[in-house]
Formats: C-alpha cells, sequence, structure tokens
C-alpha cells in the first residue's frame, strides 16, 4: 500500500531544505503524522495554501523512507474567521501547540482529533473562553487528569508533562 488518505487538522509546520516543509498533522485514523510536502515553498505551489495551519484536510500521502510525501490536499474546513482576529489566532497556535506536545506519533487518539476540531469551531465563530475547556478536556482524554482533580492552572501542568514551556502568546488574556 504505497498511497493512502488521512483526514486531519494541521498543527505545526517547518521549513525542510529549499522548497519544502515539514507538515505536522493530527488524523483521524493514525494519531500525529509529520508528512514532508514538497515544494509548497515554491511561489508558484498551488498546495501551498491549503497546506495552512489550522486547516481540516483530506490528506493523499505516499508512503516513502524519511517521511511519507503529500501528494493531494482538499481542504475540508479553512476555519477562516480565526485569522481575522489576533485573539483568535493566539488562542488556535496555543490549541494546536497543546494538542502537537501531548500527543505521539502514528498512535491513534480519534478523541483528540474530535477535541481539537470542535474547539476550533468554537475559535471560529468566536468563543474564546474554550481553551480552558480544551485544556481540561485533553488533560483528561489522555489520562493526565481525573475527574475528581480540580486544576486551575493548566499551562503549567501542560509544561511539566511535556518537559518545556509553552510558546504560543497569550495575546487573549
Amino acid at each position: 500500500m504505497k498511497k493512502y488518505t488521512v483526514h486531519g487538522i494541521i498543527v505545526k509546520r517547518r521549513e525542510h531544505k529549499e522548497t519544502d516543509k515539514i507538515v505536522t498533522i493530527v488524523t483521524k485514523q493514525q494519531g500525529k503524522l509529520s508528512v514532508l510536502a514538497k515544494g509548497i515553498r515554491k511561489v508558484t505551489s498551488r498546495r501551498g495554501p491549503s497546506l495552512e495551519l489550522f486547516n481540516e484536510v483530506i490528506l493523499t500521502l505516499h508512503r516513502a523512507h524519511f517521511l511519507d510525501i503529500v501528494t493531494e490536499v482538499t481542504v475540508v474546513n479553512a476555519y477562516s474567521r480565526i485569522r481575522n482576529d489576533l485573539q483568535r489566532v493566539s488562542a488556535a497556535y496555543e490549541l494546536c501547540e497543546i494538542a502537537d506536545i501531548l500527543t505521539r506519533e502514528h498512535q491513534e487518539q480519534q478523541e483528540v482529533f474530535d477535541l481539537l476540531c470542535a474547539h476550533l469551531h468554537r475559535l471560529n465563530v468566536g468563543d474564546l473562553d474554550c481553551l480552558y475547556e480544551f485544556k481540561r478536556d485533553i488533560l483528561m482524554t489522555l489520562g493526565f487528569l481525573s475527574d475528581e482533580e480540580a486544576l486551575i492552572e493548566f499551562d503549567e501542568y501542560i509544561e511539566q508533562i511535556a518537559e518545556r514551556r509553552l510558546y504560543a502568546p497569550k495575546i487573549y488574556e
């Protein structure tokens, strides 16, 4: 099976070589994946705009030795209203960063994908209060927090689990 399709949300992008990017997606089927998007940094790239952060996409991937390669992209939901408001962008960055650091590659966690989708949708319609709930829900889903525990400061707890600081800006506060 050389080609396969995944449904996911783009949570991180980083440059790779001159014209490529490594894109990290939280998928419905396979958990978190890092894939190689060849040529998307070129001005003429047709896939570049589809592989923006926060986009919910369906990707067709080709298996490779190093990283699987993106061959097709279909945008399911671009959450366009998030990009028009700095507070929403900041909150969306934090959602994606938390989903990225608390999950491991190739571990199917459909609940995390569903949580991320639901909270990006809430941000898209203007609900900035969903960030606290997302932190609580993802910690409970992944088993880091029980129903009885009540934490007020989730950021510090997440940083302890990840053993690093959260970098998403706190503009919305």
